[in-house]
């Protein structure tokens, strides 16, 4: 995971330079931004990167319902759905899919040795 995770973040800066720069979210986050009272929402460029990373509606519910609120959720997911192919969103899904690998093998020989009533012979751990 410590040789993955400076990849992991350089492809993940790269996305959300990517998506920062875009004109069309640009835009939109000037018409949101006209419409509130205390500035600059994040919200759109955060909603476009959480879908281009493949994350479901429900892990990001504030957002996704402030979006929504605002009706351009088609065109956020139609932003999303642009960069999910991206080069940089998918090494990010790769390397989170293969760091999420390796913690559920951890989690799993954890829960082994939790879990064995007495530990006979040597454990593998000490």
């Amino acid at each position: 995971m410590k040789q993955k995770y400076p990849e992991y973040l350089e492809a993940i800066c790269s996305l959300q330079n990517e998506i920062s720069s875009d004109q069309e979210l640009a835009q939109l986050k000037s018409e949101i931004s006209s419409a509130i009272v205390c500035g600059e929402s994040s919200y759109p460029s955060d909603a476009v990167f959480l879908i281009a990373l493949g994350y479901e509606k429900g892990d990001w519910p504030t957002i996704y319902e402030y979006i929504k609120g605002m009706g351009k959720l088609q065109l956020i997911y139609e932003l999303g759905q642009r960069y999910s192919g991206s080069k940089p969103a998918q090494k990010a899904k790769v390397i989170k899919a293969e760091i999420e690998k390796l913690i559920n093998l951890c989690i799993g020989q954890i829960d082994e040795i939790i879990h064995q009533t007495k530990l006979k012979g040597k454990c593998k751990y000490v």
